[in-house]
């Protein structure tokens, strides 16, 4: 029995498992490039690549959540390619002034695509004309209304706080999307800030509307014991 080399390091390291198998020499070369270029051993940067194919055994257009919107991510990232410092050979993600076109470049194509009517928050409506909104259905809507300000850039909190959360190798117990965006971003990871600013700023606005809510809950049934008290 040969001696076996040193024990496996990086994200996949640990008590590992022998898989020999044949490939073509311009397959072998092109896999060792790649490994040579993400710093890893050759046997780390195969098992990094077998992963992933297990863990998006799925069409792009699944990854997406369907067609629609996987055309209109291409015709994003085609125009950001456009969008650059004319006086400046940096990548946008460096050059300040790049950037800020490509900002104005992403929000141009989703407006292309923007549905006709007015973007109101979701509202629970009274039941009838004669009926007015409980005390209930009027705090969801202030809970609707204040979430509605912020939704947006809560989701990017939330999906940023996944990614500088995610493994660094690709899991195949759970999403492994996180994980793809934090290896493929590499150093812009660190750009990354500390998050729950929004959320907790999200959760002050609700806990007040739950107070003047529970205030008013209070002065209905006050008022309501008064009446039977009448009544009686």
């Amino acid at each position: 029995m040969g001696k076996r080399g040193p024990a496996p390091k990086g994200p996949y390291g640990g008590k590992t498992g022998v898989l020999s198998m044949r490939v073509r020499p311009d397959t072998r070369e092109a896999l060792e490039r790649a490994a040579q270029k993400n710093g890893r051993p050759l046997s780390q940067e195969i098992e990094d690549r077998l992963r992933r194919s297990l863990a998006e055994d799925k069409t792009i257009i699944e990854i997406f959540g369907g067609a629609e919107v996987y055309a209109i991510m291409r015709l994003i990232s085609s125009s950001m390619a456009m969008s650059e410092n004319p006086l400046s050979q940096k990548s946008w993600l460096d050059d300040p002034y790049a950037f800020d076109q490509v900002v104005r470049t992403v929000n141009a194509n989703l407006e292309i695509f923007r549905p006709p009517g007015k973007p109101e928050p979701p509202k629970i409506l009274p039941e009838s004309s004669r009926s007015g909104v409980s005390w209930y259905d009027e705090l969801q809507n202030r809970i609707f209304e204040e979430a509605a300000k912020i939704q947006g850039l809560f989701n990017a909190e939330e999906m940023a706080t996944r990614v500088l959360e995610a493994e660094k190798g690709i899991p195949l117990n759970k999403d492994p999307v996180p994980s793809r965006i934090k290896g493929a971003l590499g150093d812009l990871v660190a750009r990354i800030p500390p998050q729950g600013a929004v959320a907790a700023q999200l959760r002050q606005r609700i806990k007040r509307h739950l107070k003047k809510a529970a205030k008013k809950r209070d002065l209905l049934l006050t008022q309501t014991s008064k009446n039977d008290r009448r009544k009686s």
